[in-house]
Parts: C-alpha cells; structure tokens; sequence
C-alpha cells in the first residue's frame, strides 16, 4: 500500500477505474476525514458517516460511468454537498408530511370524538324521554284536571 500514498488522487481514480480495491482504499482514507469534518458543519453527526460511506459506495458502483472534469477533491466535496442538500430536503419534506398527518390525526379524532359523544348523548336523552314518557303523559293529564277542577270551582 505505500506505494499509493505517493500518487495523486486523478492517478488513484484512473486505477480506481481499472478496479483497483488497494487504490479505493487509499482514496477512501485520504478523503474520509476531511469529508466528516466538511458534512459535521452542515448536519447532524448521526448521518454523517453514512452520507460519506453512500458517496464512497457509489463513486465505486459508478466508477465506470463516472468522467470528472476537475480535481478529484472539487469532485467529492461537490458531490457530498449535493448529497447533504438532498438529505436536509428529504428532512424538511418529512417533517412536513410528519406534521401532516399529526393534524389531521388530530382534526379526525376530534370530529369523531365530538360525533361519537353527541350521539351517545342523544341516545341517552332518547332512552330517558322513553322511561319518562309514561310519567309526562300522566302528569299533563293530572294537570289538566286540576286545571279545570279549579276553572269549574271559579265558575260554581
């Protein structure tokens, strides 16, 4: 492995290219650390080996397709950018979602706490009117002749 640590990162991503595991090797710990360092000013610490190690994995799935047009440096930190931005919007839209569905949540149970309460209410209302019915019936009935046992007293 010496023998990488003299060559430059454009040489080391032509043998990266060519397969070279021992090549990716040296790229990856020459460029993993700075990469953490640049990520942790932006984002939380839990994500950031992961979006590094991902940068890692597919600089080496894609290594075949992929044509850099600058240094190789401008090319990670680039890349890692692109993919701290993604993640901060991948945050953002699932907190919007998150707090979406918390409101809505909440405005259903409410309605369906408010329906369910005002119809069991009016059941019990229902049940009551119906035991007391009976009673009302006879209660007017008894007012009535008292009513008019007083109306036709006045009268005599």
């Amino acid at each position: 492995m010496p023998k990488y640590l003299t060559l430059t990162d454009e040489e080391l991503f032509s043998l990266i290219k060519n397969d070279n595991e021992q090549a990716f090797a040296e790229l990856y710990n020459r460029y993993k650390r700075p990469l953490v360092a640049f990520a942790l000013k932006k984002i939380d610490a839990n994500e950031v080996e992961d979006i590094v190690h991902d940068l890692f994995a597919k600089l080496w799935t894609n290594r075949d397709n992929i044509e850099i047009n600058q240094q190789l440096r401008s090319y990670l930190y680039r890349s890692l950018r692109n993919r701290i931005i993604d993640f901060i919007s991948h945050q953002i839209h699932e907190k919007k979602y998150v707090e979406s569905i918390v409101l809505f949540g909440e405005t259903f149970i409410n309605k369906t706490d408010h329906s369910l309460r005002e119809h069991m209410f009016l059941e019990e209302l229902n049940i009551i009117i119906s035991k007391y019915n009976c009673y009302i019936s006879l209660f007017i009935i008894t007012a009535y002749r008292v009513y008019t046992q007083n109306i036709s007293i006045i009268i005599r």
